[in-house]
């Protein structure tokens, strides 16, 4: 018995022993936010170390720092070892990033215990944090050797495999493990999903290669590292054309690696910016308990989504009507399959390819200022050049940068005296002088804005840009536009025809394309605004619009919005928000004010013309103070909470600041992309308008609730 416990004593003092001399090379974890890897964790007799390899950015982010309260702990505990010492870089103090981008440290934390299998490390207010680092390769559940993005090697760096902790990426799909089968070399994973089940076989090559295949006569070979080959030759590499420039639903689906239920947020937003309409459309996203999701969203043409996802995921994807896409968010990596795929892909590859902005624009003349635009954007060009020779990248990819090169120092031309007036605001602010811009006094006039090419203006492939919306807007509201004598600011805002007249005017051409989609923006307000035309009012409107694309796509808004007004209408009212599951929230928000006619105004506590507009009707809330009328007010998580509860002292109503779930809920079932945003709700809890004017006067106000009252 005593030989047994002496015996069992050394075997016990040996796995110590084994572990505090660990070293594990680049280990696997759940989930990563830090722009870089763990290059190598070393469990010591004394000390935990990990290393790290940082890569950023230049132009993104130019300092690190790591604060004293890192720490790490044991994933299914809560106990945290607070670091102890850095090599590298010095703690709580910002560092410079060098011209390499790179940061190589390391930093030390108490011993683990040996028992811990694996740690979670993280940072104050978990601005940096990883999830599940294993140290036990044993409990990976597919070989090491295996796991990661796999993308092929022939130049394309087509991603077609994916294998992490807790489920695979195949086929724009994901699975969970069933088994692995180890022979040798060589392995088969069997995958399953809701009953359906796949197989992938695999053989490991030489230099970190593998052969991957779905049957084992059609192997190919794959790398997690990309692959730059300029001569590879794909069989379909296209240019976007005027044909591909028509609406439809496109699938976006996808995979937050590393994604937890436990987390407060469980939704997530996809904005389309709608070049035809000027307006920007929301839709809530759903994400599953196993980080997955999918939603199917109407696009006018080709273009560009926002999404928002939880843990502060911002994401640009290019999406085309009729197809689908799916997209692995890596931390702040990504990855994509399907229809966009090779176009997402080069285009998230040019992602540290900025514009350079013009400083001191203060000091800077109209026309020394537009000039440094027109180099800046040279120089832009001249980088995307120089990487499309050193590695491939889809035509149609590099059709869409070509368009931001063309497109932004326009813009930024015509933001030159609205960024004057914004640093002039800004100066007003400031008590010590020193930090106030430099502004030098310069007269700005039309002949500045008499910059932008013919084959810009006629160009009808920029609607695919993003930048081409932006570049409308600055004209739109430039101050030299707002200010000409050929027309009322304040009545073109009013009459797609007045706009268009004045634009006309203002840009020198009796016609062209732009003008085609400002008039089109014009006439699609009636519609966003649920008021269909006649048929004869919009055969008359579409002999106005000379481009087909955007006369169908007239037609087609007019058709939908009138099915979506007779479908909606009851018992003298229309609703015109569909019913989902999510009607309890709606319900838990709004039930409270039954019986009475609700003006919901959503808005940000740094949102001025939200502020301006509560001002302007305190007449009318105590015209109506007795009435069965309720002014709520909601904002969201991104209104600071201090600043929140200082200015709503002072405004009368009802105030809600929900949760980000519940605005993105709400975002989607209103339809908000601007602030101010108002609504109307009727006194059976339904809403009348998801979408009012924000120019309406008291009066109009008053006579609107007055109506719903009375019913």
């Amino acid at each position: 018995m005593k030989k047994n416990i002496i015996i069992n004593f050394f075997i016990g003092l040996l796995c110590t022993y084994t572990f505090a001399q660990k070293t594990i090379e680049n280990p696997e974890c759940r989930f990563s936010s830090i722009p870089g890897i763990i290059t190598k964790i070393e469990l010591l007799d004394t000390t935990t170390v990990l290393h790290f390899r940082l890569k950023r950015n230049q132009g993104s982010v130019s300092r690190i720092s790591v604060p004293k309260s890192t720490y790490i702990k044991d994933t299914n505990g809560e106990d945290k070892l607070f670091i102890t010492k850095a090599e590298g870089i010095k703690l709580n103090t910002w560092h410079p990033i060098p011209e390499s981008g790179e940061v190589i440290y390391s930093l030390y934390f108490p011993k683990l215990n040996p028992k811990v299998k694996s740690i979670d490390f993280g940072e104050d207010k978990d601005r940096w944090t990883i999830y599940d680092i294993i140290l036990n390769e044993e409990d990976l559940p597919i070989p090491k050797v295996l796991m990661g993005n796999w993308m092929l090697t022939d130049g394309s760096n087509q991603w077609d495999y994916g294998f992490y902790l807790k489920n695979a990426v195949v086929d724009g799909t994901v699975w969970k493990y069933k088994s692995v089968e180890v022979k040798g070399k060589k392995y088969i994973i069997s995958l399953e999903k809701a009953g359906q089940l796949k197989t992938i076989y695999a053989k490991l090559g030489k230099n970190g290669l593998v052969n991957f295949a779905k049957s084992p006569k059609q192997y190919k070979v794959y790398s997690t590292k990309k692959v730059h080959n300029p001569n590879f030759k794909p069989i379909n590499n296209d240019w976007y054309t005027e044909e591909d420039i028509k609406h439809g639903f496109t699938t976006y689906s996808g995979l937050i690696k590393g994604y937890t239920s436990s987390g407060k947020e469980k939704t997530g937003t996809v904005s389309v910016n709608n070049i035809f309409t000027g307006s920007q459309e929301s839709y809530i996203v759903k994400i599953a308990e196993d980080g997955s999701f999918s939603v199917k969203i109407p696009v006018p043409c080709p273009t560009g989504i926002i999404v928002v996802l939880p843990s502060n995921i911002y994401s640009f994807v290019f999406v085309e009507p009729g197809k689908e896409i799916f997209h692995l968010i890596d931390g702040g990596n990504s990855k994509f399959m399907g229809d966009g795929a090779q176009v997402n892909s080069d285009l998230s590859s040019m992602q540290s390819i900025q514009y350079e902005f013009v400083r001191g624009i203060g000091e800077k003349s109209p026309e020394d200022y537009k000039k440094l635009c027109f180099d800046n954007g040279e120089k832009y060009s001249k980088k995307i050049d120089s990487i499309n020779k050193g590695r491939f990248i889809c035509n149609k990819a590099l059709q869409l940068k070509k368009l931001e090169v063309e497109l932004i120092p326009l813009i930024r031309i015509a933001d030159y005296e609205t960024r004057r007036w914004g640093f002039g605001k800004r100066n007003e602010l400031i008590k010590d002088e020193k930090r106030k811009m430099l502004i030098k006094e310069f007269k700005v006039d039309a002949s500045y804005y008499n910059y932008i090419p013919e084959d810009v203006l006629n160009n009808k492939m920029a609607v695919l840009s993003g930048f081409y919306d932006m570049l409308i807007s600055g004209l739109k509201y430039s101050k030299v536009f707002r200010e000409s004598d050929t027309k009322v600011f304040s009545v073109m805002l009013q009459t797609a025809e007045a706009r268009q007249d004045n634009m006309a005017e203002f840009l020198k051409v009796p016609e062209c394309f732009m003008l085609d989609v400002i008039s089109c923006q014009g006439k699609t307000r009636n519609l966003l605004e649920f008021n269909p035309y006649s048929d004869t009012e919009l055969k008359n409107i579409k002999e106005t619009i000379k481009t087909p694309f955007l006369s169908n796509y007239l037609t087609f808004l007019n058709d939908k919005t009138k099915a979506e007004v007779e479908e909606k209408k009851t018992d003298g009212y229309t609703e015109y928000t569909d019913k989902t599951e999510d009607d309890e929230q709606f319900r838990a928000i709004f039930e409270k004010f039954k019986d009475k006619v609700v003006y919901v105004g959503f808005w940000r506590t740094y949102c001025g013309p939200c502020l301006t507009g509560m001002d302007r009707i305190k007449p009318l809330k105590e015209a109506m103070k007795n009435e069965d009328v309720v002014f709520l007010y909601i904002a969201d998580q991104k209104s600071d909470e201090k600043v929140w509860k200082n200015l709503i002292a002072d405004i009368d109503g009802e105030h809600l600041r929900v949760s980000t779930d519940e605005w993105n809920y709400l975002a989607a079932k209103f339809n908000i992309s601007l602030f101010p945003h108002y609504a109307l709700i009727n006194k059976k809890g339904e809403i009348v308008n998801p979408r009012m004017k924000i120019n309406h006067s008291n009066d109009e106000l008053k006579a609107i609730f007055k109506t719903e009252i009375e019913k």
